[in-house]
């Protein structure tokens, strides 16, 4: 949803906008019962995958308006999502290495997918959602 936002609405992506999603992240991480190193952590891993999604697509020549209604834009869509689950599953899977000792490589793939499968399923259908009025 963070990613949709910041798409939609540029306006947000603002150091204040990025610091309350950090505070939104970890909140939520801590009211499930993490401590706050684990919660600090896999918040930084999810801003990270949203942060490199804005990027990819800001630096894409597909970079059209409306993001998901040409072919074009689908494919800048696309390539951001992909980065980004690719970054989130690199640092992701570290991270699961660190904290729990389980196998790198195994947690990195799992990360990576399971990201890119949330991404293509949520991401469409919160971008073709009708914008609120003012």
């Amino acid at each position: 949803m963070l990613l949709d936002l910041f798409l939609r609405f540029p306006h947000l992506a603002t150091p204040q906008g990025w610091g309350v999603a950090a505070v939104g992240y970890v909140t939520a991480d801590l009211l499930t019962g993490s401590d706050l190193l684990t919660s600090l952590s896999l918040s930084s891993v999810n801003l990270l995958s949203v942060g490199t999604a804005l990027a990819v697509h800001r630096r894409s020549r597909f970079n059209t308006e409306p993001l998901w209604k040409e072919p074009r834009g689908l494919t800048a869509i696309f390539l951001s999502i992909v980065a980004a689950s690719i970054a989130a599953g690199t640092f992701g899977g570290a991270l699961i290495w660190l904290l729990l000792n389980k196998p790198i490589l195994i947690s990195s793939a799992n990360w990576m997918v399971s990201e890119l499968l949330c991404y293509i399923i949520f991401l469409p259908c919160i971008l073709n959602a009708s914008k609120p009025r003012s």
